[in-house]
């Protein structure tokens, strides 16, 4: 009967260590309060620009949405032309607010035929509250031959999503 209390007894340590070890590894719920870094859902406006005069496009402005990942990865979504998922990297540069990014995102026709690729980065600066950020970025569209095309100026502007609003 000893023997059982004191093999229970362990098993209930180790059972609440390991708890203690995963919620300490969860990632916490959106509680309101500013996050400063970039981990995290937001919602893009983008607008490209004139690259020699910086002069804003608006009528080719377009949404996304960009997901930052604590490993460095990022999965985004785009609205303009034909809707793609792109996928890439981004990083912390000097400082809490300011990172880069590279991302890449397959182009396809209307008719869902394989047109190429497109490839988006930049630098992009984090606001004192955590909630925003702007950028300046560049993209590049290649043919379905991997040739360059011109590349195009763009700014961003990101609102963190939140599951509180």
């Amino acid at each position: 009967m000893k023997s059982t209390t004191l093999r229970e007894s362990k098993c209930g340590a180790v059972m609440a260590i390991v708890f203690a070890i995963v919620a300490m590894t969860v990632p916490a719920q959106d509680t309101g309060v500013a996050v400063r870094g970039l981990t995290g859902v937001w919602e893009v406006k983008t607008t490209p620009r004139d690259c020699a005069t910086g002069e804003p496009i608006p009528a080719a402005a377009f949404e996304a949405l960009y997901t930052f990942q604590k490993d460095g990865t990022i999965i985004s979504w785009y609205s303009s032309g034909t809707p793609s998922t792109g996928h890439g990297l981004w990083r912390r540069e000097n400082g809490w607010n300011d990172y880069s990014f590279r991302l890449v995102r397959i182009l396809r026709t209307t008719a869902g035929v394989f047109s190429g690729k497109g490839e988006i980065g930049g630098i992009l600066t984090l606001s004192e509250s955590g909630d925003e950020y702007t950028s300046d970025e560049y993209t590049i569209t290649y043919n379905i031959d991997g040739i360059p095309g011109t590349p195009r100026c763009i700014n961003s502007v990101g609102t963190r999503y939140r599951l509180n609003p």
